[in-house]
């Protein structure tokens, strides 16, 4: 199943990775005017560079965008010290209070990376084959 992009995905696409973290960086959490034409001396320019601000007023221009915090990459760097953690063998509680989450959402993080196999599951649920 095909899922829409986000909008920090489509302000990628328009002015590339490193223009979008500079910009999540410096405005992310907040709601920014897209201004109608580029400006060198506008504050975005100053930011991600004149000709990211260019393709952003070409795709975004005369509108207010809400500039997503950076969490995609604070989210994987988590899960990656969740389950590095897990595979030094650190319980789910231990985890919990080491990195300052739940129980529970440190093993919604431990089921996730072991669905996408990030993490080598160690109990499994019996199918009903093997019954």
């Amino acid at each position: 199943m095909q899922t829409a992009n986000t909008l920090l995905e489509d302000i990628g696409a328009e002015i590339g990775f490193t223009a979008t973290s500079a910009l999540c960086g410096w405005y992310g959490g907040r709601k920014v005017y897209i201004p109608k034409t580029e400006s060198a001396g506008h504050h975005i320019a100053k930011v991600i560079g004149l000709r990211q601000m260019a393709a952003l007023v070409r795709a975004f221009g005369g509108t207010d965008i809400f500039v997503p915090k950076d969490w995609h990459s604070r989210r994987l760097r988590r899960d990656r010290v969740v389950r590095d953690l897990l595979r030094r063998g650190l319980s789910t509680q231990a985890i919990a209070l080491k990195t300052n989450l739940t129980t529970a959402h440190v093993c919604n993080i431990r089921n996730s990376l072991e669905e996408t196999g990030l993490l080598q599951r160690v109990f499994t649920k019996p199918s009903e084959d093997d019954s």
